[in-house]
């Protein structure tokens, strides 16, 4: 499984014991779950009080130092940038004997259920699946205003809380537009993310922005709303099917509208997706209002909607916050909010006093003239 802050039955994994203290603060309760690089404990904060989930690279991982570094940095990012629900990290020696410094984070403790365990139970109600998916643009929307990609949305990786609000965890594979790196590549060529939610770029290991995240979303919708993802099959197949044909269409007993959101997501083509998280969020409301009219949801009338018209995103709410999305072209540029020309006004030439005396004068001259002429 993923690294997640929220209680789950994990895999059998070597793990420290309890009472454990990390950074002389954070003592350790149990485990929460154990992902690829890490295992999350149930902790409490002895100074604060409080409860969170601590991830610790695994000790094995803690020896090389690329993924060392790459844990680093993300973690540093995600709490510069205020994404990610990062609260604190660093690397300690964990246990007295110990000569190998570790990498840990932490993270606030989650009141929730990853949606891959909601999904066990079978497809899930159109209105909550519409909801849980706004709830996971408006994460997205935040990460792409920082010009952050997440690479590996899935039901995993998004929790929903016991108030069912949403957040969209493990970062470990993001990426920032704009680094020197390829987006989606290691220097070795091995792809990241998860073949069935990855987006058809994403699995040619082409250069990928916010529109490959809106992809992976219109995966997860369509998985909520069918209880199946749209490719299944060995990894080469649904990567190879991704890139050659275009996903099927969900069953019919889903609205025309939102059955078109879920389309125009997984268009094969970037260009014809949604243009951003809160253009998508826009036509999930849309579809939500007018469930027959499939002309209301398109991604061009979306982008009109939460744009200024002049290329330039405007603030939308898309969940608890307003949140400023730039073109997909221009993720990570700073957000400048351009205002409307006013309509232009009908101009009056307005002359001073001066003005109309002599106007006045010319006038009785030009009289004049033509009562001698007569």
């Amino acid at each position: 499984m993923n690294d997640l802050g929220v209680a789950q039955n994990g895999e059998d994994a070597p793990r420290l014991p309890e009472g454990s203290v990390i950074a002389d603060r954070y003592e350790l309760r149990g485990v929460l779950g154990r992902g690829g690089t890490g295992t999350v404990y149930d902790a409490v904060d002895r100074i604060r009080g409080d409860e969170v989930a601590l991830k610790v690279l695994h000790i094995e991982l803690a020896s090389e130092p690329l993924v060392v570094a790459r844990m680093m940095r993300e973690a540093e990012l995600l709490q510069r940038l205020g994404i990610g629900h990062v609260l604190e990290f660093g690397q300690t020696r964990i246990g007295p004997s110990s000569d190998v410094e570790q990498v840990y984070i932490v993270m606030p403790k989650l009141s929730g259920a990853p949606l891959s365990t909601l999904l066990e139970a079978g497809p899930i109600a159109e209105a909550r699946a519409v909801a849980i998916a706004r709830g996971l643009c408006d994460e997205l929307a935040r990460a792409h205003s920082h010009g952050i990609v997440h690479r590996d949305v899935k039901p995993d990786n998004v929790i929903v809380c016991s108030d069912e609000s949403v957040r969209l965890i493990d970062f470990g594979i993001a990426k920032r537009q704009g680094a020197p790196q390829q987006a989606n590549v290691t220097e070795h060529g091995v792809v990241f993310g998860s073949p069935e939610y990855m987006a058809p770029e994403q699995a040619e290991g082409l250069k990928l922005d916010g529109r490959s995240d809106i992809y992976a979303t219109g995966v997860v919708l369509f998985e909520m709303l069918s209880g199946e993802r749209p490719f299944v099959g060995s990894a080469e197949q649904v990567m190879r099917d991704k890139v050659m044909r275009s996903a099927p269409s969900l069953p019919e007993v889903t609205s025309l509208a939102l059955r078109r959101v879920v389309s125009h997501a997984l268009a094969t083509q970037p260009s014809d997706r949604y243009r951003s998280a809160a253009a998508m969020s826009w036509a999930l409301e849309r579809a939500t209002l007018h469930p027959m009219d499939e002309d209301d949801v398109s991604p061009s009338r979306a982008s009109d909607a939460t744009s200024d018209g002049y290329g330039t995103q405007r603030s939308v709410r898309v969940g608890r916050d307003s949140v400023d999305v730039s073109r997909p072209t221009e993720v990570g540029r700073p957000k400048v909010v351009a205002e409307k020309p006013a309509r232009s006004v009908p101009r009056v030439a307005v002359l001073p006093w001066w003005g109309w005396t002599i106007a006045g004068i010319v006038g009785a001259l030009f009289g004049a003239w033509l009562a001698w002429r007569r």
